[in-house]
């Protein structure tokens, strides 16, 4: 058997279990379980008893009782799980008597799951009367009365855990005979086992438990190198786009502040700050870069300021507003855009092309008219208060058209117009190449009042530019501008004027040149744009470097002089000269000049952008009432107040509603509200 050596063992089972299916089918499975697990000698050891269990031993087959009868005389005991039903059931008395032919009584236990057994002493055999959980074919079976196990209080429904003392100490009752070992005996090495096993347990949970620890550690520390890994990573990528950045900032700003920012997503190092802070500080008149799908080819600002036209290379025109983030309205024409140029009243936009092609868009109406094309490219544009348009090509071709679009006359000069304008209130037109040559014609007729055809351009390299109003001209040569006029003309003696001085430029060679009618220059060079101030007399001029470009293909000035657009590859660069800092914007807030002072005087700035300061206002009497003021972006306006000559410091709240104001040793504090303080 199971609990002997393997050299004793005769038999196949160790036990046969004889039960009712319809009572003790859940019973008679934890008893087999039981069983087999009790007093094992090992972990290792699969089941310390085998134990027969039709439900669990029985494969399909035909014959079933020839089965059975099999596997009982291959079982080495008889276990019967004796109560009422399973004494009326047919197939256990079946077994019952297969048993008692054979071994007998000797190898017989009764384990009583139900009804009642009772033993009677005077006729050596079980009192029939009041025993019901036997069946009466096991009559005389017995000499002396057996020693039977009590499984009554066993629940079929839930027969409970197999390490319930009640169950183990009836399972040992069973297993002894079985082993043929003393009931202590098994007891004793279960627990040792038991505690065997619970001390490998322990050991190997304790392992697995170090082990876990030390891969967890392990797991922890890796992922600690790895993010360290990764965050040096980025820290050095981060470095790397920053010292890219401040090598890209010259020649192209754009680039380098996506890589700024790029730079700083990556990684708020010191060095991604430091370089966004200084890209935000360079090219303080820069207002913005667009780009266009084709190189640009042509560029006019609009007569207020408001509104920059860009063609390109495709025959497209966007027209944008001054700042470049709006798009106002596109229109095309079948050529290269050659020239565009705005109405006074910045409602109408005039294009040319490369084919010769001249087309008004309507900005307020979106529509395009289509004008009588000239003979070769377009060179120039230009509208009259009145409406009319007037253009040149590069052959020297003039051409005026009425507000309605009809060709009203066109004549041949033979030179280039690289300006177009009217003049004395549209009475005349005035047309300039950019080689010193010019004409001045009346309008509508084109007579011609004055014609110059000279040339007033050196040999050699050079760069020349003329105004947009037409009175400056100019080249530049050894970076000296030198300019000239046309000849005298009674009635147009600005005609004959020339540009003003200019301050001479560092020894850099210029690619092209543009000219303001303000008394502004700007010089495109391999390095970027330099802009240059007219020199007043007995003074020297201004000369300021555009960074933040690439060389630029074209330049050109506003009406004004005080804006400036510029053209590299397919971006246009849109500069401010009134706007000082791209960070810092004005308040346009009139203080008065306290020469006297020897300090500024104090500023605070608010959460919510208040600005307080200690002055007066321009045309403000010098009173303790008017020397302290809070200016509030919400309310538009400004509150006075205050009860000394000077403060010394101001500072805000951090909710920005309480002002305190320092003087002669002293704090005062002020409320600050929306209406009143």
């Amino acid at each position: 058997m199971a609990g002997q050596n393997a050299s004793q063992r005769t038999h196949r089972y160790d036990a046969f279990l004889s039960y009712s299916h319809a009572a003790d089918s859940a019973k008679a499975d934890h008893l087999r379980r039981g069983l087999q697990n009790f007093a094992r000698s090992s972990w290792r050891q699969l089941r310390a008893l085998r134990i027969f269990l039709d439900n669990a031993s029985l494969a399909a087959n035909p014959g079933l009782w020839p089965e059975i009868e099999r596997h009982l005389a291959d079982s080495g005991a008889f276990i019967l799980l004796a109560c009422p039903r399973s004494a009326d059931s047919e197939w256990v008395q079946k077994e019952i008597s297969w048993w008692r032919a054979g071994p007998g009584a000797r190898r017989t236990l009764i384990v009583v799951t139900g009804g009642e057994l009772t033993w009677d002493h005077g006729t050596g055999d079980f009192d029939w009367e009041r025993t019901t959980c036997l069946p009466r074919t096991m009559a005389g079976m017995f000499r002396d009365e057996p020693r039977w196990v009590d499984l009554r209080w066993m629940s079929e429904q839930d027969p409970g855990s197999l390490r319930d003392s009640r169950f183990q100490q009836c399972v040992a009752d069973l297993a002894a005979p079985l082993h043929e070992r003393p009931k202590e005996d098994l007891i004793g090495a279960d627990v040792t086992r038991q505690r065997r096993t619970k001390r490998l347990v322990r050991g190997a949970l304790a392992v697995i438990t170090g082990l876990a620890v030390t891969a967890g550690l392990g797991w922890v520390n890796a992922v600690q190198q790895r993010d360290e890994a990764q965050r040096q990573a980025r820290l050095a990528t981060s470095r790397q786009l920053a010292a890219t950045a401040l090598n890209l900032k010259d020649g192209n700003l754009r680039l380098a502040s996506l890589l700024a920012i790029e730079a700083y997503r990556m990684q708020q190092s010191p060095e991604a700050i430091a370089t966004l802070n200084r890209l935000s500080t360079d090219s303080p008149h820069l207002v913005s870069m667009v780009s266009s799908a084709k190189d640009i080819s042509a560029l006019a600002f609009s007569t207020d300021d408001k509104a920059v036209a860009v063609g390109d290379e495709g025959g497209a025109v966007a027209v944008r507003g001054a700042d470049g983030r709006t798009l106002r309205a596109r229109t095309s024409l079948p050529g290269r855009i050659t020239a565009v140029g705005f109405s006074e009243d910045g409602k109408r936009l005039a294009a040319g092309d490369s084919k010769g092609n001249v087309g008004v868009h309507d900005l307020t109406r979106k529509t395009l008219r289509r004008l009588v094309p000239l003979p070769k490219s377009v060179s120039s544009l230009g509208f009259s208060m009145a409406g009319q348009v007037a253009g040149a090509d590069e052959y020297g071709t003039v051409a005026l058209y009425e507000k309605s679009g009809k060709k009203v006359r066109s004549k041949r000069r033979g030179h280039s117009g690289k300006v177009t304008v009217f003049q004395n209130v549209d009475s005349h037109l005035l047309v300039r190449d950019e080689v010193g040559g010019g004409a001045l014609y009346t309008v509508p007729e084109l007579r011609t009042i004055l014609e110059s055809n000279q040339l007033s351009v050196p040999a050699g390299q050079y760069v020349a530019a003329v105004s947009n109003g037409g009175h400056c001209f100019g080249y530049l040569k050894f970076g000296q501008l030198i300019s000239t006029g046309l000849p005298k003309l009674k009635g147009h003696e600005s005609l004959a004027g020339t540009c003003p001085d200019f301050p001479a430029l560092p020894n850099e060679e210029a690619r092209l040149l543009a000219l303001s009618d303000n008394g502004r220059m700007a010089v495109g060079t391999a390095s970027g744009i330099t802009v240059a101030d007219a020199q007043p007399k007995g003074q020297s001029g201004q000369l300021r470097k555009l960074t933040g470009v690439g060389r630029p293909s074209l330049l050109q000035f506003s009406d004004t002089g005080d804006r400036l657009a510029s053209a590299h590859g397919r971006t246009v660069a849109l500069w401010n000269f009134q706007q000082s800092s791209r960070t810092a914007h004005a308040h346009g807030l009139p203080l008065s000049d306290d020469q006297t002072m020897i300090h500024s005087p104090s500023l605070a700035a608010g959460p919510d952008g208040q600005v307080a300061w200690s002055n007066l206002m321009q045309g403000d009497p010098v009173v303790k009432e008017t020397r302290l003021h809070v200016w509030s972006p919400k309310r538009r306006g400004m509150l006075m107040g205050g009860d000394a000559l000077l403060y010394d410091a101001l500072a805000f709240s951090p909710d920005g509603r309480t002002l305190y104001a320092g003087t002669g040793g002293e704090v005062q504090s002020w409320q600050v509200q929306d209406t009143a303080w």
